[in-house]
């Protein structure tokens, strides 16, 4: 028996009941997106996508070649780490916390004495980009890290490659997944390294490194024990870590890969008697706050 998950990050159908508690009440991406951009997605209409409920731009088959359905996500919150989670069967109590107003500055204080750094820069929600656009030079000539946050329940930090070792921004990162415990653990910690020059900066998306929380026992873990070979891969950093895999950290052969026709795709991630989720950093953090639902 062969099975194949894949996931398509952010394509929602419509919007669930808690969507105002986010601001997103009236989000329909699947047919904003269909309607803006007149892609027609035949494979997947073909496999029925058009007969799921609240679909309205995609052509239905009398005979679709799939089943298909739509299902409500239970689990409060709506990070990539609760929704990733919910796919394996750990359900939420709570969600994970999020900071719309920042961190608190004790917590900052006690990880910037940890790791040797006289202060932090920006510390609110921000995108990413901008970050690095207005916080960027003062970054080069302090040696600060940008902290930021999203919606989501992330704890994120920039530095500039030039000014801040790689490997020491992962360092940075390790000491905060493991400050983020209890009252303020979040679902990620995400180093995001940059380059450029002031006016000029850019981000290295094929170096970010996402610190993820173990997860508790799930699906994977019962699919390890019954699977003979499993290939995982991701085009951007996994967020299902730690007790599925061996936790291996090879995002260029990952992008590369993807790219790559079957043959070169195959010796690239070959097979293998447990899973190997590339492009993943597990912590040695476990889910204290919230506690998950182990899966069957």
């Amino acid at each position: 028996m062969k099975v194949v998950a894949i996931v398509l990050d952010s394509v929602g159908l419509g919007y669930l009941p808690d969507a105002p508690l986010f601001g997103d009440e009236g989000a329909d991406t699947l047919d904003h997106t269909v309607l803006k951009t007149g892609v027609a997605l035949p494979h997947l209409a073909d496999l029925g996508l058009g007969w799921v409920a609240g679909v309205h731009t995609l052509p239905r088959p009398k005979e679709p070649k799939g089943a298909f359905g739509r299902m409500r996500e239970v689990n409060p919150g709506k990070d990539t780490t609760t929704g990733h989670w919910e796919f394996v069967g750990i359900y939420l109590e709570r969600p994970f916390r999020t900071y719309p107003e920042g961190f608190p500055e004790e917590l900052l204080r006690a990880w910037a004495e940890r790791i040797g750094v006289g202060g932090w820069l920006l510390n609110r929600p921000y995108s990413g980009t901008e970050a690095i656009r207005d916080y960027g030079e003062a970054h080069l000539k302090t040696g600060y890290p940008i902290v930021y946050t999203s919606a989501d329940s992330v704890f994120q930090v920039a530095a500039h490659v030039e000014k801040v070792p790689l490997e020491e921004l992962y360092h940075w990162c390790r000491v905060a997944r493991e400050t983020l415990r209890g009252e303020h653990q979040v679902a990620r910690v995400i180093a995001r390294p940059f380059a450029g020059e002031p006016g000029a900066f850019y981000r290295l998306e094929h170096l970010r490194r996402d610190f993820a929380l173990e997860p508790p026992r799930n699906v994977l873990d019962v699919l390890r024990k019954g699977a003979s070979r499993w290939w995982a891969w991701a085009r951007s950093p996994t967020f299902t870590p730690g007790a599925a895999s061996p936790g291996r950290s090879r995002p260029r052969t990952t992008r590369a890969a993807w790219r790559r026709p079957w043959p070169s795709w195959k010796r690239a991630f070959p097979a293998s008697s447990s899973p190997t989720w590339w492009t993943l950093t597990p912590s040695t953090a476990t889910a204290e706050t919230p506690r998950g639902t182990p899966g069957p």
